[in-house]
């Protein structure tokens, strides 16, 4: 048994550790089990591991989302432990092997606003907060079978699409430093792309209202970690009473697809805010829950 701390990639051997931390995790509810497969067959990622003296204690995900895109997912150490400071090692490992690679764009993560001890080593190492946001969910559980007709709804052109979706507000709202806008798809923001948006046609996860080449408001929708959420990547209309009404075929779709609840992340954005308070869309504990963080490029090279 290899004694010390070990950092290696994770294979189909360690799936238990893996599970098993994760049902110490967020009192059982991590998403981690129902993706872990698919972790385990990416080749596009490093899924890796922190053994101390042959024993688990932490894990995380590197993953390219685009050739030029880094996210960091994923980071978990097994609360019974005590090990301190694996976080920032796994980090560590990543952005070092992170110097090797050229012309990244972007190293991101997202997390929750009271983990304090990711949020604290993250800017020790130099990560910055770029954007903060705001968690919805609402439960579906009291809402209406889906029985309204969708008469208002069409399938548009994708370049006409792809025009109204960078013009709207919402889309602005999510500009990142580098001047390209970003779709939250639950913990992972994707930079936009036209390419990006020929996806949520060819899986008919968008909602067009309008006529004919008059778009009036668009609703792009996921599929996330967890198979009874409907996630809400983006939501711009003209006005507030075509926001009510995309909200509302969004829940007659997620009642459709059997989902029990609709989440999505809101910018800073007052009047949208309110549209999905008054629909019944809530935060979990406080707003301004949702924080993404960027490490500066220039950074790698001193590491």
């Amino acid at each position: 048994m290899r004694r010390g701390k070990v950092i290696r990639k994770i294979t189909v051997s360690d799936k238990p550790d893996i599970l098993a931390i994760a049902a110490r995790t967020w009192e059982g509810e991590d998403y981690i089990p129902f993706i872990i497969d698919e972790w385990l067959e990416d080749n596009n990622s490093e899924f890796v591991g922190l053994w101390e003296d042959g024993k688990l204690v932490a894990f995380g995900r590197m993953k390219f989302i685009t050739p030029h895109d880094i996210w960091l997912e994923g980071l978990r150490k097994d609360p019974d432990s005590g090990v301190r400071g694996v976080g920032k090692k796994l980090t560590c490992y990543f952005l070092t092997l992170l110097k090797k690679v050229h012309d990244i764009r972007s190293i991101r993560f997202t997390t929750y606003f009271d983990n304090k001890a990711s949020i604290h080593f993250n800017e020790q190492l130099g990560f910055r907060r770029s954007q903060v946001l705001s968690l919805k969910n609402l439960e579906l559980k009291n809402y209406p079978a889906a029985m309204q007709a969708n008469e208002d709804t069409y399938i548009p052109a994708l370049r006409e699409a792809d025009a109204f979706i960078r013009h709207s507000r919402y889309f602005r709202s999510t500009l990142s430093a580098d001047n390209r806008g970003l779709l939250y798809k639950g913990w992972i923001a994707y930079p936009y792309s036209i390419t990006l948006l020929e996806d949520y046609f060819r899986n008919d996860r968008i909602i067009c209202i309008g006529d004919k080449n008059d778009i009036k408001g668009i609703l792009l929708a996921d599929q996330v970690n967890y198979p009874d959420i409907y996630w809400i990547s983006l939501l711009a209309a003209e006005n507030d009473k075509l926001l009510m009404r995309l909200l509302e075929l969004a829940a007659n779709s997620a009642k459709t697809h059997n989902n029990n609840e609709i989440q999505l992340v809101l910018p800073q954005l007052p009047d949208v805010r309110k549209i999905c308070a008054d629909f019944g869309f809530k935060s979990w504990e406080t707003e301004n829950d949702y924080l993404l963080y960027e490490f500066p490029l220039d950074k790698l090279a001193v590491l």
